[in-house]
């Protein structure tokens, strides 16, 4: 059985990235984990991962954690 959650209106979209579901991770609220996520790609660059954390949006959130910076993770790929 497969199960998909990729869409608000299906069942189970609770356990998507982009469910909003707040956490609190190092004393700041995350509103999604795909805020948290995306911004992790940023070890330094907190000016960038604030921008990502206050993104208006997961789908806002999740084209910040697109941007090429010399602070990309070099080994994103490992750690993801």
């Amino acid at each position: 059985m497969s199960i998909y959650f990729y869409s608000k209106s299906t069942a189970y979209y609770e356990l998507s990235n982009f469910y909003h579901s707040p956490f609190i991770n190092d004393n700041k609220s995350w509103p999604t984990v795909e805020h948290y996520f995306q911004a992790q790609k940023f070890p330094t660059d907190p000016a960038l991962q604030e921008r990502i954390r206050l993104a208006a949006s997961p789908f806002d959130a999740k084209k910040l954690g697109r941007t090429k910076t010399p602070h990309f993770a070099a080994n994103w790929e490992e750690i993801k």
